[in-house]
């Protein structure tokens, strides 16, 4: 999972901990990009989740994660992704 730099306020390490009791088995790890460069890298493949403040692409599926504006993005191949369907946060 990758992350756009994002304010030390915000409630993503509360949104991780959740993520991983409920996917115990989906190993987390994180990196930090502007969220340009993690659309590239879902695009590429790279990653398979990213954490974004600013409006999504529409040629991503996105779910609101937290009170504040972050999206959950996901690419159309992701292996995780039915899981994740079957199962949201």
């Amino acid at each position: 999972m990758s992350r756009a730099a994002i304010d030390g306020r915000h409630p993503v390490c509360e949104v991780i901990a959740l993520f991983r009791k409920l996917y115990p088995n989906i190993e987390v790890q994180l990196f930090e990009h502007g969220a340009r460069r993690l659309e590239e890298l879902l695009l590429a493949g790279d990653i398979e989740l990213a954490a974004s403040l600013l409006p999504v692409n529409p040629e991503f599926e996105s779910d609101s994660i937290a009170q504040q504006p972050l999206k959950l993005l996901t690419s159309a191949t992701s292996p995780g992704k039915k899981e994740y369907a079957r199962n949201p946060i």
